[in-house]
C-alpha cells in the first residue's frame, strides 16, 4: 500500500537536502478502508529513503537579471524591426 500526499512549496521553504524534522513528524490519523490505523512513526533521521535515496533540493530564491546586452547599435533600430537581446540570469533556466 502506498500513501501519497501533496505539499505546496512556498517562499522560505529552502533546503539543501530534504528530510523530515523528527520520527514523529506525522500527526493525525491515517487508516485503510477497513479502519485499521497506520503506524505514523517514521524511520530514523538521515536513514530514511527520503534522505539516502537521492538529494532533493528546494530553492525558493527568485532569479534576478544580472545583465542585459544587445548587438544592435544604439539608434539603428527601426519600427517593427527585430532587436536581438541577451540576458544573464543569476540562475540557469
Amino acid at each position: 500500500t502506498t500513501l501519497s500526499c501533496t505539499y505546496t512549496v512556498v517562499s522560505g521553504d529552502t533546503t539543501s537536502h530534504l528530510d523530515y524534522q523528527s520520527t514523529s513528524a506525522l500527526t493525525g490519523t491515517i487508516a485503510d478502508a477497513a479502519g485499521n490505523s497506520a503506524t505514523l512513526t517514521l524511520p530514523a533521521l538521515q536513514g530514511s529513503a527520503l534522505y539516502t535515496g537521492q538529494t532533493i533540493i528546494i530553492d525558493t530564491t527568485a532569479p534576478t537579471v544580472s545583465s542585459v546586452t544587445t548587438s544592435t547599435a544604439a539608434g539603428s533600430d527601426k519600427a517593427a524591426g527585430a532587436v536581438a537581446i541577451g540576458r544573464l540570469m543569476s540562475i540557469p533556466f
